[in-house]
């Protein structure tokens, strides 16, 4: 029998929707394996093209981790690239 992987990513930007300083962002979203979700949440700040904040998982759970994260904004693509 044939298992298929259904994959969802889901992300919404706060920063789109306030005043605070544009440079720092903060993204929700969730990873669907069938019947089963992982949550996550991703804070960073953008300085001169390099990014540098934080992974959470499990947000307020038992399971809670938070990671650091470090990369890159390529401003001509408009593509971010980070490492937890």
């Amino acid at each position: 029998m044939k298992k298929i992987l259904l994959f969802i990513l889901i992300i919404y930007s706060t920063n789109l929707f306030s005043q605070e300083d544009p440079n720092i962002y903060d993204f929700f979203g969730g990873k669907a394996f069938g019947n089963k979700t992982v949550f996550f949440r991703l804070v960073f700040q953008i300085n001169n093209g390099n990014i540098n904040g934080y992974m959470y998982t499990d947000e307020q759970g038992k399971s809670e981790t938070k990671s650091i994260i470090k990369g890159r904004f390529n401003s001509k693509t408009k593509r971010i690239s980070f490492n937890e």
